[in-house]
Parts: structure tokens; sequence; C-alpha cells
């Protein structure tokens, strides 16, 4: 195989991704810098207007789908995000089937927010259940072509 195709190649068994977790020392610090993103964002729900949050929340479920699709090599344009929203999806077929995934990532994740499993008295642990993640994976495929 040469140097560019095994840099490109996908991984065949779970052990070549490995560690999958943080290790016990990272840990630590993420949660806590997670606990006070929480405890940020709680306090800056008081300030901000319920029209405002909801405006902000379809924003960021945009950007989440923009970064989520760039991350797994899928790059579609916030222009065409938008467009797709609109259901004006391109002409070029791969660029369409592009944006049905964002399109598909921002319904899920909205999807999600109404979840029993997303509220805040839910256990976070519950969000890494092989079942809690076959239901988001069916989730957002149902929606594709």
């Amino acid at each position: 195989m040469s140097p560019i195709s095994q840099k490109f190649a996908l991984y065949s068994s779970p052990h070549e991704m490995e560690p999958l977790l943080p290790s016990e020392h990272v840990v630590g610090p993420l949660l806590e810098q997670a606990h006070d993103l929480m405890s940020q964002a709680q306090r800056l729900n008081g300030f901000c207007h319920t029209a405002a949050r909801l405006e902000l929340r379809g924003l960021l479920r945009a950007m989440n789908s923009y970064y989520s699709n760039k991350i797994e090599g899928q790059h579609t344009l916030p222009a065409e995000i938008e467009d797709a929203l609109k259901s004006d999806f391109a002409q070029d077929a791969d660029k369409a089937r592009r944006q049905h995934l964002a399109v598909a990532h921002i319904h899920t994740e909205e999807w999600l927010e109404s979840a029993p499993l997303m509220a805040d008295t839910a256990p976070w642990a519950n969000c890494f259940e092989s079942e809690v993640i076959c239901n988001i994976h069916g989730h957002l495929f149902s929606q594709l072509p």
C-alpha cells in the first residue's frame, strides 16, 4: 500500500483506533472544563430572551453539522447548508448528498434536544449505551436516500 493510500485507509478493527477514550489523568481536567462550560451556559441562559435563545440554537445546530461533517470528510459549506435547509439542493450529486447529510444532522440534533435522554435529569453515562448510539444513528440515516 502506498503512503498516500495508507494515510486514507479506513480502520478495519477497533483496536486500531485505541485509545478510544482519554486516559484517566486527562479526563479530570476535561470534565472540569465541561462542568464550567455547562455552568456558564446556564448563567447565560438567564440573560438571553427566549426568542434569541431559540434562534441561537438553530445557528448552533448548523454550525455543529458543518464541523461534524467536516471532521468526517463530508465538507459542506455553510451557504450550502443554508440552501439545503430551504430545500435548495445542488445539481451536483455529491454536493447534494453532503447537503442531505448536513440537514439530517441538524434534524437529528433537534430531535435529540427533545428526547428524554437529553433531559437535565438523565444520567450522562446513558448517552454512551450502544442502544442509544444505534437509535441516534438510526434517526440520522433514516433521513437519507
